[in-house]
């Protein structure tokens, strides 16, 4: 059966890259921070298909992938190719709990109104933890330390995606505003 998750439109569908059992994501599944020590939730949640038996490496790293999309999608995040290459690489070299943190910091996020300037001096690491400060999302000290073993682990081109990917959420639940008032035309204005 094909995995689904929920797009901001409240559609459901397969995501774009694929696993292949019913779980889809779901904010309230598991805890999403912030974290004081290692998570392990999601590894729980994934580990094992609804029957109990194990799941191959391959389709744990497919479904978490998935399940990291979906934290995207339900922030509002306009999720690109290079968006999706990235969470495929990201289960390559991370382990489960780094992702059921980064979906943290996705569901904790607030949307900015403007991005942060870029500063070329920081690190990867500092520049991913500037990310963090500007979406407002509050860390545990798990979720402090996790973005220097992210660089060292996947790569900074792994700790840029998730600071863009925080630079780029967006309001999801907000209503359209109001289109604004027409100005009063002079023949409508009642007489004193």
């Amino acid at each position: 059966m094909a995995f689904n998750i929920c797009y901001p439109d409240g559609s459901t569908g397969p995501p774009p890259i694929g696993a292949t059992d019913e779980l889809s994501y779901d904010r309230d599944a598991i805890p999403l921070g912030p974290f004081a020590e290692e998570p392990l939730d999601l590894w729980h949640l994934i580990s094992h298909r609804p029957g109990g038996a194990w799941r191959s490496g391959d389709d744990i790293r497919a479904t978490a992938a998935a399940w990291l999309l979906g934290a995207l999608y339900a922030a509002s995040v306009d999720v690109t190719s290079y968006d999706i290459a990235r969470t495929r690489l990201l289960f390559e070299d991370c382990e489960t709990p780094a992702i059921q943190a980064i979906a943290g910091w996705i569901a904790r996020a607030r949307p900015a109104d403007h991005e942060p300037p870029p500063d070329n001096r920081r690190a990867s690491a500092a520049r991913l933890l500037v990310a963090l400060e500007h979406a407002q999302v509050d860390l545990g000290a798990y979720d402090r330390d996790l973005p220097g073993f992210l660089v060292e682990d996947c790569g900074t081109p792994a700790a840029r995606a998730i600071a863009g990917w925080l630079a780029r959420i967006r309001p999801s639940s907000q209503p359209d505003p109001a289109p604004p008032m027409p100005a009063p035309r002079p023949e409508d204005a009642t007489p004193p």
